[in-house]
């Protein structure tokens, strides 16, 4: 056998071994995002690549359905590696995107939806304005307690909201000395890059467990329907935790919850189930002066909520996602006081500055710095105190929030 014949042999029994190792892929199936009945494909490692002939705003989603796959994808610039769930929104006017999947009986759901790329942070978007609003609420709510528990003060008003009190009058107390149930209902309203609304119920049931300290348990529910880029999603979302509040002396209270949340979604014709843990803290005081009180406070609340991947109705697959945010305000509430007229509505005004940092894995970061301003009237109504306010500020960079606001605090 020749010198050449040799090499050539021995090179091609090289070849042979390395294609044992480098997968060459077969024949690549193809489809267009258009295709009636052909925009969702299941993707196996031993296929070939799949193509996906694709125009601008068209969603490409997948999820792992089986396995530990390595899913490659070629949007016109070779193959790089990606999740095992992801997205791809076609940015052009029309190109071919192509997706192949390696690992052992590993098994990807792939779809296309028809200008859908505005899906892809939907879940996460509806899911911070529900978490945002149901956070608020509950923290209102544990203050508002905290400030009628320990008599100190009328309670201040927030965004919204009727608050109930059993706190003591008199004989008239319908639980034991050392026990109080409230219970908090809020309402806004959305408008800007997000439009919709949100309702949020929660109440508490809570002992005195040593002079100016309390502990308790709070549940509830929040419901949010938003709509973004002309695609909307609704939530309902049931609440269970905990809280404190301490009266640390005739001025100062500081009280704080911590709270978890199974919100579940409906979003293009797909429902999921999502996990959520909250918590905050508050600290507030007053200062009096003749005709004049004086509330300042600060706050800081937070949340964290895991999405799972889902389908939606038409079929696109949207990966799982993480959505966090980190809220901390300071503010002041000057309200009209004076002996001459205790049971008239005295006017009010609140002015705060709001620190917002929200993330997740499909957003990215929304930043907001915003100050918040109300302007309204309260005083004493029949057995309980009242607050009606104009409240106007603002849930993310791009979304104003305003609200025509009342407080009821009802002592019984």
């Amino acid at each position: 056998m020749s010198s050449l014949r040799k090499r050539m042999w021995a090179g091609g029994w090289i070849l042979a071994a390395l294609t044992q190792f480098v997968p060459v892929p077969a024949t690549a199936d193809a489809i267009s995002c258009a295709e009636r009945g052909g925009s969702y494909r299941l993707l196996r490692a031993s296929d070939g690549p799949l193509a996906i002939s694709v125009r601008k705003s068209d969603l490409i989603s997948w999820t792992t359905i089986e396995g530990k796959p390595r899913v490659r994808i070629d949007a016109g610039n070779g193959f790089r590696r990606t999740g095992a769930s992801g997205h791809h929104a076609a940015d052009g006017s029309s190109q071919n995107v192509r997706l192949s999947v390696r690992g052992k009986d590993a098994v990807v759901a792939v779809s296309c939806a028809i200008g859908a790329s505005g899906q892809i942070a939907l879940g996460a978007v509806s899911g911070a304005v529900g978490a945002d609003s149901l956070t608020r609420a509950t923290g209102d709510g544990v203050r508002a307690n905290s400030r009628a528990r320990f008599a100190s003060r009328r309670n201040s008003v927030t965004s919204g909201q009727v608050f109930l009190s059993t706190s003591a009058m008199g004989s008239g107390r319908s639980l034991p000395a050392d026990w109080n149930a409230w219970a908090t209902v809020r309402a806004n309203r959305y408008d800007g890059g997000i439009a919709g609304g949100a309702v949020d119920l929660v109440g508490g049931v809570d002992r005195m467990i040593a002079p100016g300290f309390l502990v308790g348990m709070l549940g509830g529910l929040g419901r949010t329907q938003v709509v973004d880029g002309g695609t909307g999603a609704a939530a309902n979302a049931p609440i269970i935790g905990a809280y404190f509040g301490h009266e640390m002396n005739n001025s100062l209270i500081l009280d704080g919850f911590l709270s978890v949340a199974t919100p579940g979604y409906t979003i293009s014709g797909g429902a999921f189930r999502a996990n959520r843990m909250a918590a905050g803290l508050t600290l507030s005081g007053q200062v009096q002066r003749p005709g004049v009180r004086i509330e300042p406070f600060v706050l800081a609340r937070g949340y964290r909520e895991a999405q799972p991947g889902y389908l939606t109705g038409g079929g696109a697959a949207i990966a799982a996602d993480n959505v966090a945010s980190f809220i901390a305000s300071a503010g002041v509430r000057v309200s009209m006081t004076g002996p001459d007229r205790p049971r008239k509505l005295v006017p009010f005004v609140r002015a705060m500055a709001d620190f917002k940092r929200e993330t997740s894995t499909s957003a990215g970061v929304d930043l907001l710095v915003s100050p918040r301003f109300s302007v309204g009237l309260g005083g004493q109504v029949g057995q309980g105190h009242l607050a009606v306010d104009l409240d106007f500020g603002r849930t993310r960079a791009d979304t104003l929030e305003h609200a025509l606001t009342m407080d009821y605090e009802l002592k019984f």
